[in-house]
């Protein structure tokens, strides 16, 4: 934009210069915004995905352990079994 008498009247190209300015310098920095916002979507994302597979890992876990542990009676038979040859009190 070339530099005008700040005391002369705005014209019609000055004011086409300084929109188009002002256009380009919001898409300018909404294209810089829509890249950083992306770039936090992605880690996100990579985010969610370890706790989905950490999810699955848990859930294997758990179901491991439900097959090796005893029922409440089993348990109890287990206990009073255990109880006959090696009282407590």
């Amino acid at each position: 934009m070339k530099k005008t008498d700040p005391k002369e009247p705005v014209s019609r190209g000055v004011l086409d210069e300084a929109v188009e300015a002002v256009l380009k310098g919001v898409e300018k920095m909404f294209g810089n915004l829509c890249g950083e916002m992306n770039a936090r979507y992605t880690k996100v994302d990579g985010r969610f995905d370890k706790l989905e597979s950490g999810r699955e890992d848990l859930q294997r876990q758990i179901s491991d352990l439900k097959l090796d542990t005893p029922t409440q009676k089993e348990f109890g038979t287990i206990k009073r079994r255990v109880e006959k040859y090696y009282p407590l009190a």
